[in-house]
């Protein structure tokens, strides 16, 4: 069967001594996704049913099998199980919904409940498939509560789940990770990862201008820690860069949900990674807790080696130690100009 097709419905009941009656419904109705409830059924009966399509044109109709199923003794009035696991991401003007689905096999879907301040809740969403949804045109200044109810095949509801509240003031997307000096001749980009509580991945542009219009080379999905160290990740451009060449790039982090911010564009030059400004590692201009991170990370290299940055290396002996440490202390807390 077809989206957009009108169908007739034929249902075959047997009485007690069974006799068999097939009747066919008389009112036809077009539908994008067939469902027909069936009411006035006698308990403790067989029935079998079956389909017809009439398309728009008027051609069929098309028989499906036929489909079988006895009533139940008594009405279903048992309740199904309160949502539990409900959580929430907030973006600007949206707030995303997340909880754990009701282990049971009638669940028809949930209802989205909510309250704006302390009003009482209203439903926003019904039958909804689970386990996510997003409500947005929300106003960023205003606190909201939200809570599921799960509703099963005959219509009965569970109790609310417990109440969370959000606000839609962006909050909750992973912070900007924050840019370090590209290493090597094919450009090893790091960051600083973001933070949030969920686990992210992260994402990398390369351009040929500021404005990203012209990218010439990206990564996404990079799990946090790749080609880095604890607290900072990395990806080593895959593409060959045009020698002498300026080039601008950004990272950011993803939630499975939201994206997070962008970091500062950073730059380089393609085949040069010396800076004028020694210990500034992220290119803000000033050497700080961020490059403090980078200095740990490259510590106890030499020359040659990955994590080795020309410019940490303060005594320009090919390694990165116990000699540097003094000098970058000295410069910790430098700011140019």
């Amino acid at each position: 069967m077809t989206p957009e097709t009108e169908y007739r419905l034929t249902v075959r009941s047997v009485d007690g001594d069974g006799n068999v009656f097939v009747t066919e419904l008389t009112d036809i109705v077009t539908v994008a996704a067939p469902d027909v409830l069936l009411t006035n059924l006698e308990p403790e009966t067989d029935y079998g049913f079956a389909t017809q399509s009439i398309d728009r044109s008027g051609n069929g109709p098309t028989t499906s099998h036929v489909f079988s199923f006895r009533t139940n003794d008594t009405a279903d009035e048992m309740h199904p199980a309160v949502p539990a696991g409900l959580a929430v991401r907030t973006a600007e003007g949206e707030v995303i919904l997340s909880w754990s689905l009701v282990d049971e096999g009638d669940i028809s879907g949930y209802d989205i409940l909510r309250s704006k301040g302390e009003s009482d809740f209203q439903p926003i969403a019904t039958l909804v498939p689970g386990p996510t949804y997003r409500d947005d045109g929300l106003d960023p200044d205003v606190a909201y509560r939200y809570a599921v109810q799960a509703i099963d095949g005959a219509s009965n509801s569970s109790e609310r789940s417990e109440s969370i509240e959000a606000v839609a003031d962006g909050s909750g997307r992973p912070t900007a990770p924050v840019p370090m000096m590209p290493m090597g001749e094919e450009p090893l980009l790091q960051v600083g990862n973001a933070v949030s509580t969920i686990d992210l991945t992260y994402n990398f542009q390369v351009a040929a201008n500021s404005a990203f219009t012209d990218i010439v080379a990206q990564a996404s999905g990079i799990p946090a820690g790749t080609g880095g160290s604890e607290g900072i990740t990395g990806w080593r451009v895959d593409v060959a860069l045009e020698e002498d060449k300026t080039f601008f790039w950004r990272a950011w982090a993803f939630d499975g949900i939201l994206d997070g911010a962008f970091s500062v564009i950073g730059e380089f030059v393609a085949g040069q990674t010396a800076t004028a400004f020694p210990g500034d590692i992220d290119g803000d201009l000033e050497v700080g807790f961020t490059d403090f991170l980078a200095f740990a990370n490259a510590f106890g290299s030499v020359a040659g080696d990955e994590r080795y940055l020309a410019v940490l290396d303060l005594t320009s002996d090919g390694e990165i130690g116990f000699t540097d440490f003094p000098q970058f202390a000295m410069l910790f807390g430098t700011v140019y100009s």
